[in-house]
């Protein structure tokens, strides 16, 4: 059965798509392999490149999975044609908890959401098969994509908590200085992102939830400023119990803050630091974050052998 749903998963791909896909090495995570699907997917017709990356990533072999992934990740998912394989690509990872792929998304839907109001195009209804104009990513489909994902972190931290940190972290390394907004009256540089700020700020005191808006002002002016030593992310005890974790922040991330959550962590839990692969502490020192890179470096030196 999943032998037939497979080769049914390859006739609905394009030509140029299945003739990579045959001289490919489906288990490969080389560039050499990736490269080459990467740019036949992007060749075809938006309208038609939904449904080659949601049918690559049923396909669900490494390959099949980081294209799509590198793919989710400048494609203009919120437009027609496009955003409804983005949803499926979001169910099925979550599924998977595949975290990866959940934290490019949610991170995409969650900035997108700032600049985009929604499009009206003429697509096939998934209720009853007829073609009629709908509004794509419409705000309030953004606002509810918003709550699924946070619902879906919450869920993982009652139920898996040895996982909600991992997917956590997966959301947080997307995130950059860009993203930032100008601090205004009481709203801080993380207020519109509500995702982000649930995660990062979700045991403090220092905001009030606009649950209708999906936003977090602080209370008051004297709110601004963070408490020194105290751990204002959702979840702490999560963290701790996954402290691995703390290793992708700051293997990944970019935003400072973020960085201030992992440094802590590591310093709380040294035995992960001592125990990380080499590809790890390298890319801490790739980072933009002094610190971390100090801590990468340091790390390395411990390592060396001269012989």
């Amino acid at each position: 059965g999943l032998a037939d749903a497979k080769n049914r998963a390859l006739e609905r791909l394009p030509q140029a798509v299945r003739d990579v896909l045959a001289q490919a090495d489906l288990e490969s995570e080389h560039e050499l392999a990736i490269a080459p699907l990467v740019a036949a997917t992007a060749a075809v017709p938006v309208k038609d490149r939904g449904l080659v990356l949601d049918t690559l990533y049923e396909l669900r072999t490494p390959l099949t999975v980081i294209t799509t992934r590198r793919l989710l990740a400048v494609e203009p998912i919120a437009q027609p044609h496009l955003w409804r394989y983005a949803k499926s690509i979001l169910k099925r990872a979550m599924l998977r908890f595949d975290f990866a792929t959940f934290g490019i998304l949610a991170h995409r839907i969650e900035i997108l959401r700032k600049t985009e109001s929604g499009t009206v195009a003429s697509v096939k209804s998934g209720y009853d098969g007829d073609t009629k104009k709908m509004r794509i990513f419409s705000k309030k489909t953004q606002l509810y994509m918003i709550r699924a994902l946070w619902r879906y972190l919450v869920r993982l931290a009652r139920h898996r908590p040895l996982w909600y940190a991992h997917a956590a972290a997966e959301v947080l390394v997307h995130y950059s200085p860009t993203e930032e907004d100008a601090p205004r009256a009481l709203s801080g540089r993380y207020a519109g992102l509500y995702l982000f700020s649930r995660i990062v700020f979700g045991s403090s005191v220092r905001f009030k939830v606009d649950h209708r808006a999906l936003r977090l002002p602080f209370k008051d002016s004297k709110s601004a400023k963070g408490p020194a030593g105290v751990r204002e992310e959702a979840y702490p005890g999560a963290w701790d119990a996954s402290p691995d974790a703390y290793l992708r922040i700051l293997s990944g991330a970019s935003l400072a803050l973020v960085h201030e959550i992992g440094l802590r962590g590591v310093k709380a839990h040294p035995e992960i630091l001592a125990s990380a692969p080499n590809a790890t502490i390298v890319a801490m020192v790739g980072v933009t974050h002094p610190a971390t890179v100090d801590l990468g470096l340091a790390e390395l030196r411990r390592r060396f052998d001269p012989g």
